[in-house]
């Protein structure tokens, strides 16, 4: 029974006084403070939602990923996620401000998840930032890409699957 308590007061004092981890203290000169606020923008960010907002106005802009950076360390743009099939940066961002807008027009809501753009079957989810409005499957308006080799989505049902290649 000793050997009990006294486990118990050993291993309640290591976790009081016991080594933190570097995420869990500031170092003092200021920088801890930052990093918190940094990390708590890129916890916002990783959710992979696109917010459409003005431009530089306070309020939430068109962007989207997973830190809000592409590979290469610049700041991302809307689109970046999305498959090459799209086109360019600048096609990929007018693909999803086209989604949005969608979104925006037929449901006023202002936020898509581009990781669940479902291509194949030409759907798109618009999600809702408040817990009284549920979010609501919308399909890829009709002419807009669904896969390679320029295929467009069409009124109805998925999209076409690609030509066989000839021999």
């Amino acid at each position: 029974m000793f050997t009990l308590k006294f486990f118990i007061l050993f291993l309640l004092a290591g976790l009081c006084f016991g080594d933190t981890s570097a995420g869990e203290t500031a170092s003092g000169n200021g920088q801890g403070e930052g990093e918190g606020e940094s990390s708590g923008a890129a916890g916002n960010a990783e959710v992979g939602d696109t917010s459409a907002g003005q431009d530089n106005t306070g309020e939430k802009s068109r962007e989207s990923g997973d830190d809000g950076k592409s590979k290469e360390g610049k700041k991302a743009t809307a689109g970046h996620t999305l498959p090459h099939f799209i086109g360019s940066e600048k096609n990929k961002k007018d693909y999803v401000t086209k989604l949005v807008d969608l979104c925006i027009t037929k449901h006023s809501i202002n936020k898509i998840n581009e990781n669940n753009i479902s291509f194949s079957t030409c759907t798109f989810s618009c999600l809702s930032s408040t817990p009284f409005v549920t979010s609501v499957n919308e399909r890829i308006p009709e002419g807009m890409i669904c896969n390679d080799k320029d295929t467009k989505c069409p009124v109805e049902g998925p999209c076409p699957p690609l030509p066989v290649p000839n021999c």
